[in-house]
């Protein structure tokens, strides 16, 4: 009796077990997160993951690979030295996998020099293959900096095998980095900073770390298309610092839950200062709260990455686009329709830059698909163009601005009116202002010396143009001419009462040595007195700038070449053609945002088109065929 109720109840278990199994499974899985990805950013998740009771199933197989098995379902984490690009991110939608994406932080290639050797303060691309490309032979800083630098070059790097090597390694010619007795290989980042402090001309190859030791400096990069930049946290996440790697994590939205521990770990003060590692610099503040905010607030999607687009311009691309407007706008637009005719040929851009009354006009009669304004339309202009069933979308293209330029110890006429700039670099029938007591009362006995560009220019126009003037003013005549901004900054600076002016691109780009020794004078603008600066240009209170808007006809941005041209306009490669028509007020790191812009509004025109070309066609098939009667028979025969 015993024996068979102990039978039964054993029976009984072994069901009960059979049933439990693949929950006891489930639970086994839930509790075991499998991470991929890159080799680089891994040792952050499982640094954090230490300080946890969560255990992490890790496998390194490279960004592509572990983004590829991320997408398709076999992992819960993908960790990426990129971001997801937009065939990886179909794979996942694909799938049905939903991801919260998170910057875990960076690793930011940085060149060291001492702050007193004449080490260029910045290098392009071009200069590094003269220093680390596999042929280089460079011994000299003479041969990038000129006759005036003579100092032996003594380069000392990381190991091959070291995040350094492969970031710099990227960005410089040809396979590997040169290996001659100029190229000292060290271990660390300590041994190389050591080095580099020791030996006159030496430039040193790390990953930023936290901060540089007294007497040393980083080197700016220049990549040929956001100027020379510094290697900061904040500059890489704005994408203007590109010799780094932005690490991404990516987790499905179905495993958050398990996560969180580690993912809230990772983003608090303790645990950002746990993957201070050497090779890796912490997300910015700005970067970090987001980071929260995606966990907290179930963001998903990319909230990062937002550079990554879908649309891209095909190279059979044709069509015929009309183009008119502002006088001032031209410089920028030839820039802008001689680049994309010469990479779309199919694509004909009809480009008359006749002025803003007979451009709008066009614009509103619906001859042209885009308008160079400088300032907006009036009322009835606006009134023309809806009578048209003609939508104007506006696009600020930036801002070219006049700067007055004085040395930088002269206290009188630091902020200047509009009329007084006018009057000051203007003639008029009563002669020119040749002391500057002239000008304003309050101003010193001192006679104006006047040091200008050569030719006329928008800049130029604009010392006149904002001023309310009740007579003609033509530009004085008796001002010393030179076309270079920098050799006129040292003139004024060498000469007591002496004045020029340039614009607010080449004085934001005079060398250091220069530009500590002038001042750019306020100008009285509605609000008081405004100093030039980039946010004042783009907010519009600076008083000598001239903004430029290309205002496109909404029907118009339904088209497949329009869309392209705008697209070409705000493109990371093509930001140069911004600064090359000395127009500031967009910052690079906004393009992305412009392009996220641009997307949602070419898929709402294009609905609007096709929804506008199949009500004409309904309108068509409505109309009853008109009854041919004999009397009209007749009048047609």
């Amino acid at each position: 009796m015993i024996c068979s109720q102990r039978r039964v109840a054993m029976l009984i278990l072994a069901v009960l077990m059979m049933a439990l199994l693949p929950a006891l499974t489930e639970a086994q899985d839930d509790a075991s997160i499998r991470v991929v990805g890159s080799g680089l950013a891994l040792p952050v998740l499982e640094t954090i993951a230490a300080q946890t009771d969560i255990a992490l199933e890790t496998s390194i197989v490279g960004s592509s690979a572990g983004a590829s098995e991320f997408c398709g379902g076999s992992a819960d984490i993908a960790v990426l030295t990129r971001p997801l690009n937009q065939e990886e991110e179909a794979a996942c939608t694909a799938n049905g996998i939903v991801f919260r994406e998170f910057l875990l932080g960076h690793n930011i290639l940085t060149l060291v020099a001492n702050a007193t050797d004449p080490v260029p303060q910045c290098l392009t691309t071009d200069d590094l293959d003269v220093l680390f490309a596999p042929s280089a032979t460079a011994t000299n800083w003479s041969v990038i900096a000129g006759d005036s630098v003579d100092m032996p070059v003594t380069l000392f790097a990381p190991s091959q095998t070291s995040v350094a090597y492969a970031l710099l390694d990227e960005l410089v010619t040809g396979v590997e980095l040169r290996r001659d007795a100029a190229v000292n290989t060290l271990d660390d980042t300590t041994a190389i900073l050591t080095a580099v402090s020791a030996t006159p001309g030496a430039l040193g190859v790390l990953v930023s770390p936290a901060a540089l030791p007294e007497g040393l400096r980083a080197v700016e990069l220049d990549n040929g298309v956001s100027g020379c930049v510094t290697p900061t946290v904040s500059n890489v996440e704005r994408r203007i610092y590109q010799a780094a790697n932005r690490l991404f994590a990516y987790v499905d939205e179905n495993r958050v839950e398990a996560a969180s521990q580690v993912l809230e770990r990772a983003f608090s003060a303790e645990g950002l200062v746990a993957v201070a590692l050497a090779d890796y610099s912490s997300p910015s503040d700005e970067a970090v709260t987001r980071n929260q905010a995606v966990l907290s607030d179930g963001l998903t999607g990319r909230q990062f990455s937002r550079d990554v687009t879908a649309f891209s311009i095909s190279e059979s691309l044709v069509g015929e686009i009309g183009i008119g407007g502002a006088g001032e706008s031209s410089t920028y637009l030839q820039g802008l329709t001689a680049a994309f005719s010469t990479s779309y040929p199919g694509v004909v851009l009809n480009l008359t830059v006749e002025g803003v009354a007979a451009g709008t006009r066009k614009f509103c009669n619906g001859e042209i698909d885009i308008l160079a304004a400088s300032t907006p339309l009036t009322e009835d202009q606006l009134a023309a163009c809806a009578q048209n069933n003609v939508i104007p979308e506006s696009f600020y293209m930036g801002s070219t601005a006049a700067v007055v330029v004085t040395r930088a110890d002269a206290d009188y006429a630091i902020c200047l009116t509009p009329i007084e700039v006018a009057r000051l670099w203007g003639a008029t029938d009563e002669g020119i202002i040749e002391n500057w007591s002239a000008l304003r009362e309050g101003l010193p006995d001192l006679a104006v010396t006047p040091f200008s560009p050569v030719g006329g220019s928008l800049v130029r126009d604009l010392l006149v143009l904002s001023a309310d003037l009740d007579q003609p003013i033509s530009p004085r005549a008796d001002a010393d001419e030179n076309a270079d901004p920098a050799y006129r900054a040292a003139a004024v600076a060498n000469v007591e009462g002496g004045v020029t002016f340039m614009s607010w691109s080449e004085y934001d780009s005079l060398p250091a040595t220069e530009r500590s020794r002038v001042q750019a004078l306020a100008i009285e603008g509605s609000d008081g007195c405004v100093e030039a600066s980039e946010s004042a240009l783009a907010d519009g209170s600076y008083p000598l700038a001239r903004s430029l808007n290309l205002l496109v006809r909404r029907l118009s941005l339904g088209r497949q070449d329009v869309q392209s041209l705008l697209w070409y306009a705000f493109s990371d490669a093509n930001y140069p053609l911004f600064t090359g028509a000395d127009l500031v007020g967009i910052p690079f790191d906004s393009l992305a945002e412009q392009r996220t812009h641009l997307e949602t509004l070419f898929v709402e025109a294009a609905a609007e088109a096709a929804a506008s070309v199949l009500s004409a066609v309904e309108a068509t098939q409505e109309v009853p065929p008109a009854e041919v009667t004999p009397e009209a028979t007749a009048e047609g025969g």
